[in-house]
């Protein structure tokens, strides 16, 4: 079976994302050395699982950007918890906690670059 083994965020400001993703799951970001600007996310540690990721420039306005579309899930210890932190960095709710039974807890948020994405709270 095939697993998520990379992901990139999309992005208008990139100030304004890492200060969003920073505030919320508490990643750290580094300037990648090459002629674009792009940044290494790092979203997992030696504790707990993970893949790791990318930040890049959103390359068309996003409503004609296809690089919108990919809606990554991050696992979290508390959805209520991590849903209060997205509202308080800037981000959206756009479906709140919902049950699904006897697997756990998922919502779905927009970031300040306009990017959907999903938490979950195993049960």
């Amino acid at each position: 079976m095939a697993k998520v083994a990379y992901y990139e965020i999309n992005v208008d400001d990139f100030k304004r994302a890492q200060a969003f993703y920073a505030a919320v799951f508490g990643w750290t970001f580094d300037r990648y050395p090459g002629p674009m600007e792009y940044y290494m996310i790092k979203s997992g540690d030696e504790k707990k699982q993970g893949i790791d990721g990318g930040m890049l420039m959103r390359q068309a306005p996003l409503k004609d950007s296809a690089a919108s579309g990919f809606v990554c899930t991050i696992a979290v210890e508390s959805a209520d918890d991590t849903v209060a932190k997205i509202k308080q960095a800037g981000g959206a709710i756009i479906m709140e906690k919902t049950l699904m039974e006897g697997i756990g807890y998922v919502a779905y948020a927009v970031d300040t670059e306009g990017n959907t994405f999903g938490v979950w709270e195993q049960a």
